[in-house]
């Protein structure tokens, strides 16, 4: 096994013992953990991560990038929601790093997040729940 597999299930393990015991491990630098694996996996590691934080104060977006300083903020909604549901907002933000535009280009990145249209429509569901309250 190599040293990046083995760092890929000691990660999987670790999450799955995690959510056993209930232990929250939703904070920054979960982010920063998740957005490295991501990175490596759907973009070949070649993205540079300035740093990746929640944000409290974002109520209308799910995430955001500054492409020039490779900031990534997420909104601390997301804390709560699925895991899957978490890793599509950092693929779109770190696709953001490519292409900072909705382009055909920047989609075609996101799309490879094999559930990310399950992801928006969760994301979609969940904001109308929210603004039917």
């Amino acid at each position: 096994m190599s040293q990046r597999e083995e760092r890929e299930w000691v990660s999987r393990i670790k999450e799955r013992l995690a959510k056993k015991q209930g232990v929250a491990r939703k904070n920054d630098a979960y982010l920063k953990e998740r957005s490295e694996v991501l990175n490596k996996k759907y973009f070949n590691g070649k993205l540079t991560v300035r740093s990746i934080v929640y944000a409290d104060n974002q109520s209308k977006r799910h995430g955001s990038c500054n492409t020039l300083t490779g900031n990534i903020r997420v909104s601390r909604r997301l804390a709560a929601m699925p895991e899957w549901v978490l890793d599509y907002v950092i693929v779109h933000e770190l696709a953001h790093l490519v292409h900072g535009d909705h382009s055909l280009d920047f989609w075609s990145l996101v799309n490879q997040y094999k559930l990310a249209e399950r992801a928006r429509g969760f994301l979609i569901a969940k904001d109308l729940e929210e603004a039917h309250v």
